[in-house]
């Protein structure tokens, strides 16, 4: 084969390849072609929903605004008169828990047979129950039981009355649960109030009993109000449990006979004594200085409308919702402690304001406003 034979013979080979390439590079630029014009309307697209977006919220920040505020009910006090809290003596308080809040069966027996004491009073003595003892020593140096203490609620319908007893164990403080300063912030106080159990009666028979078991669930269990129900604490938050007759045989440890009291009166995180000794466990075992809180008491309406609740010293505000993670809810009284990070004197809160979010026309009550005095010690 010649020279120009083979000449020949490529260029014949190349033809095809060429037109590949070709149809190839026409492809590809129909793509990029295509590409640019979906991203081109991509880009539309998404300029007009941003202006769409914009437009939407320029629109309904404003009626937002305008709900919130129209929701929204303030009471402020100017220059509040503010209470120095008077803290009592702990030691003392040690004392009279176990010289006034527990007795023994034979005393709280005779109280519930007693024909002078009100029926009311005698269905409480009757039914109050009995607490299994975790040590020897009690009071204990830490966590421990202030006393019980009830509530009392009934229903009439013709000439039935449905009465129902609820008793909770207040304690200094608990080993778990909600952290100490959520609790100085909702509640006011570091003490733990925890429902032991409730009983439901009809005349003077029993037809309810629920106890709080670990978890703050509400457990049914058998009781006729023959024999007094025992319970434990068995959970670091201070919820119960059952005890039986066997196991007090085999653990042999004594029982705590409470002496139970009415709680809205006898409420312990008013009593300077109690108050002072949990003021003082809060130091020993948390480092916190009740001093720098300041103190509000309010009521709120049965619709439990959120409000939060804001001091002010001199210029700077200080907000309970940003310590709690939001406003307080629950019902009637309510006690809420304000961190302001340094022990105040009266005269330097300029103003205490509660705003509360509600659709329907409510009251609030701001019933007053203390601190811990500076002379106090917390120790």
């Amino acid at each position: 084969m010649t020279h120009s034979q083979d000449r020949g013979r490529v260029s014949v080979a190349s033809a095809p390849k060429t037109r590949q390439r070709g149809i190839v590079e026409t492809w590809t630029r129909s793509t990029q072609s295509l590409s640019v014009a979906i991203a081109r309307l991509r880009h539309f697209i998404h300029s007009r929903l941003e202006l769409v977006s914009m437009l939407l919220l320029a629109i309904y920040v404003p009626v937002l605004v305008l709900q919130v505020m129209a929701n929204a009910q303030m009471v402020s006090m100017t220059s509040p008169t503010v209470v120095e809290r008077n803290l009592g003596d702990p030691e003392r308080g040690l004392e009279r828990i176990a010289a006034e809040n527990f007795t023994t069966i034979e005393h709280l027996d005779a109280l519930a047979e007693d024909s002078e004491t009100s029926d009311i009073l005698r269905l409480v003595y009757t039914h109050t129950p009995l607490i299994l003892r975790h040590s020897d020593v009690f009071p204990a140096r830490f966590n421990t039981p202030i006393g019980l203490y009830y509530d009392v609620t009934q229903s009439t319908s013709g000439p039935a009355t449905a009465t129902t007893i609820r008793y909770f164990l207040w304690l200094v403080d608990e080993a778990g649960g909600m952290p100490i300063e959520s609790r100085l912030a909702k509640f006011g106080h570091s003490m733990d109030r925890e429902l032991v159990y409730r009983v439901t009666l009809l005349g003077d028979e029993v037809v309810g009993a629920y106890f709080q078991a670990p978890g703050h669930n509400h457990v049914s269990f058998e009781y006729d109000g023959e024999t007094r129900p025992v319970f434990t604490v068995a959970s670091a938050n201070n919820n119960f449990r059952r005890v039986f007759d066997l196991e007090l045989e085999l653990w042999g440890l004594g029982l705590l006979v409470p002496l139970p009291r009415y709680e809205t009166i006898n409420a312990p995180a008013h009593d300077p004594d109690f108050a002072a000794l949990a003021a003082r466990e809060v130091w020993e075992k948390y480092q916190i200085d009740l001093r720098n809180y300041v103190f509000v008491e309010l009521a709120l309406p049965a619709q439990g409308a959120a409000a939060t609740i804001s001091v002010r010293i001199d210029d700077r505000w200080y907000y309970l919702h940003e310590q709690i993670g939001g406003g307080v809810r629950r019902p009637g009284y309510n006690q809420v402690g304000v961190n302001v990070g340094y022990s105040v004197l009266p005269g330097d809160i300029s103003e205490v304001r509660v705003i509360a979010f509600s659709e329907q026309e409510i009251s609030l009550d701001l019933l007053r406003v203390s601190i811990y005095p500076r002379s106090s010690v917390s120790a």
